[in-house]
């Protein structure tokens, strides 16, 4: 059943690739001042699994930071909702199962300037939680998309951006 579930992981991850390159308008240049990297579900029990990701969310953050880039933390909180998917019971079951996993991890703890969402709930960032309010009061038009776990939150989160008329880029690597 694993090798099911990553051959499966691995075309969702594919078809969502491609819908985003193709949907998406295409910038030359991200104004500093209009664009934000949005980190969905960077904790500790998620970053854990993934053993290369870390030095490539560090990679982002750092030029990202410099720029006057402003850094979201959308983190993941566990389900509460009636009709729980699949997706959200494995990583409310990962969270639960990590020490510390609901925690951001030190190398890309938050600073003062960028917004910490609350937990949430839900695979979209968008979906119960202030996200939309946030970038809108920030005047952010573009989105950089990086995160663990891309065929789950970060698939629900582009969709509801893009969507909300955010010009959207994920990064694979990432």
């Amino acid at each position: 059943v694993r090798r099911e579930e990553q051959m499966f992981n691995r075309l969702l991850d594919r078809a969502v690739n491609n819908y985003v390159s193709f949907a998406m308008r295409k910038y030359r240049n991200y104004p500093a001042d209009k664009a934000a990297v949005l980190f969905v579900n960077v904790q500790q029990a998620f970053t854990r699994q993934l053993q290369g990701i870390m030095p490539n969310l560090i990679q982002l953050q750092k030029p990202a930071r410099e720029k006057g880039v402003r850094i979201v933390h959308a983190p993941f909180g566990g389900h509460s909702q009636r009709h729980t998917s699949p997706a959200q019971i494995r990583l409310t079951e990962l969270l639960e199962s990590t020490p510390n996993g609901r925690e951001i991890p030190r190398e890309l703890a938050a600073h003062s300037s960028d917004i910490l969402l609350r937990a949430r709930p839900s695979l979209s960032c968008f979906m119960k939680t202030d996200l939309h309010e946030q970038l809108k009061k920030a005047e952010i038009e573009l989105l950089v998309v990086a995160g663990p776990y891309a065929n789950l939150a970060i698939d629900s989160t582009v969709r509801d951006a893009v969507q909300l008329d955010f010009h959207v880029t994920v990064l694979s690597d990432c």
